[in-house]
């Protein structure tokens, strides 16, 4: 029965993200099974641009639940545009602040946060391609409590 409400509680919250969203044209959620993220995780996003002119910014969505016990999660970013070329880093997600309070919005158990990582850039016309992957210390097998990995692009 917590499953379901669960359940229920992320797609009435995934509904509300993305009506109340003002100018994203691309939003994609991966969710993660059993609520790990295993050490060789990997999540690729494709965006098919059609306005060079237009700028935008790359945001990177992160849900967890309460119970995550890292102060930050470690991801790579690496982004290819549609001539091959990639641009490519790794960043630390703040969990926690130095209180030890959990950063993000909550509701419930669930919680979202959400880091831009390209700030008012045109990008290329053609799929632009963006992938994410887990960077946490390999001695882990996975990282537990979290929920999914998602990327959105928004108009400026």
């Amino acid at each position: 029965m917590k499953q379901l409400k669960i359940l229920f509680m992320f797609i009435a919250i995934s509904i509300c993200f993305q009506s109340c969203e003002p100018g994203t044209v691309y939003r994609e959620i991966q969710k993660l099974e059993d609520n790990r993220m295993q050490k060789d995780a990997g999540f690729t996003f494709e965006f098919e641009n059609k306005d060079p002119l237009q700028v935008y910014d790359v945001v990177v969505l992160f849900r967890y639940v309460h119970g995550f016990q890292f102060n930050q999660v470690v991801l790579n970013f690496a982004y290819t545009n549609p001539e091959q070329e990639t641009v490519d880093f790794t960043f630390g997600l703040t969990i926690r602040d130095a209180d030890g309070n959990y950063i993000g919005d909550g509701s419930g158990d669930i919680w979202d946060i959400e880091h831009t990582v390209i700030t008012n850039r045109a990008l290329p016309q053609g799929t632009n391609t963006f992938t994410i992957t887990n960077e946490m210390d390999k001695a882990y097998e996975y990282i537990p409590n979290c929920m999914a990995v998602g990327l959105k692009i928004v108009k400026r």
